[in-house]
């Protein structure tokens, strides 16, 4: 098998409210959610999808007992090509209801910052202009 990732799955407490954080709040490209739809695939680049899935009904598909929230076990992580954008995506995250417990700031390795969503998940956003343009 060759590794690769084509979708990455997020369980969400509440799948209209997550839409909107990612749809509204952040400015990404979703399909309306329809009547009775359980998840929500939100194209990104690269021939990969994020989808949004009710965190019970994930649970139930793959056999697991419902978790709760706890500290986050993945990081997302997002580079962009300037730290101004980083500085933008952290500040619209903010807005947009969700928190930022690492401000941006400049490392030995470099400028970034995290955001949690609505659910928690933490998305390091970091200054990567080499990687950024490879998106």
């Amino acid at each position: 098998m060759r590794p690769a990732v084509h979708i990455i799955t997020l369980g969400v407490d509440d799948l209209k409210r997550a839409l909107a954080f990612y749809r509204e709040g952040l400015g990404w490209t979703a399909p309306e959610l329809g009547e009775g739809e359980d998840h929500v695939a939100l194209p990104l680049q690269g021939n990969l999808s994020l989808v949004l899935f009710p965190r019970g009904a994930l649970a139930k598909a793959g056999r697991q007992p419902v978790s709760t929230k706890g500290p986050p076990a993945v990081v997302l992580s997002h580079a962009t090509p300037t730290r101004e954008e980083v500085d933008a995506i952290l500040r619209r995250a903010q807005a947009a209801g969700g928190t930022v417990p690492v401000p941006a700031s400049e490392q030995p390795w470099g400028y970034f910052g995290y955001f949690a969503d609505l659910d928690g998940h933490l998305w390091e956003v970091l200054c990567h202009p080499e990687l950024a343009a490879g998106a």
